[in-house]
């Protein structure tokens, strides 16, 4: 039993590796997909990366979950120098530019965002990096704090997750958007997003946590 119970933990971590990478991926893929949606009077602006990116952490606190140690920590942090290695900026600015997509008549894409946020985003893109390395460390290390105490995983999840990407937001958004009039609104938005995804994929890890249990 405990032999079958490593071998499922092994092909669970290898498939959240995978997934990890291949959202964190994408996410610079569809960033330069801007919407807004009006909510009680206020205009929030988001991004369409802003239903991904949580995933990204979601995953990487399922496997502190499963892992104890350092492992996740090194796991994470490939994952994340990865998705910067493999981020060319300026080609997915090309890509953004040519791509067609209609969105909902709620929705409304902000296609000047992809010219003039891109050359901002290449320009930090050395300090992205750096700064989404010492996020997911930082996330994971709360997770486990607050795993320790809450004994929720999926809890803890969130709590994490929220308090992490609003710091991350607030230094990395602002710093780009600085200029905009309306950066509050993507700031916001983009939050609002990532909060209420990461409660979305919290509840599927609890759901995965469940299962793992009672298959062993």
């Amino acid at each position: 039993m405990k032999n079958s119970k490593i071998e499922i933990d092994i092909y669970l971590i290898a498939m959240l590796c995978v997934i990890g990478m291949a959202v964190a991926l994408a996410c610079n893929l569809v960033y330069f997909f801007w919407y807004k949606i009006d909510l009680f009077g206020y205009t929030l602006i988001f991004s369409l990366a802003g239903f991904f990116y949580p995933l990204t952490f979601a995953v990487v606190d399922l496997i502190a979950y499963l892992k104890k140690g350092f492992f996740p920590i090194f796991i994470a942090v490939i994952m994340r120098l990865g998705d910067g290695i493999f981020s060319n900026i300026p080609m997915l600015t090309g890509i953004a530019k040519e791509h067609s997509y209609t969105p909902h008549d709620s929705l409304s894409r902000l296609p000047d965002a992809v010219i003039t946020l891109a050359p901002n985003l290449s320009s930090l893109w050395c300090n992205g990096v750096l700064a989404s390395t010492a996020t997911v460390i930082i996330e994971i290390i709360i997770f486990r704090k607050l795993l320790k105490h809450l004994n929720n995983a999926p809890i803890a999840i969130i709590v994490a997750t929220s308090i992490t990407i609003l710091v991350h937001n607030m230094l990395l958004d602002y710093s780009m958007l600085k200029t905009y009039d309306n950066h509050w609104n993507i700031i916001i938005g983009n939050y609002f997003m990532n909060v209420l995804m990461v409660c979305i994929y919290a509840s599927l890890v609890a759901v995965i946590i469940k299962v793992r249990k009672k298959i062993n």
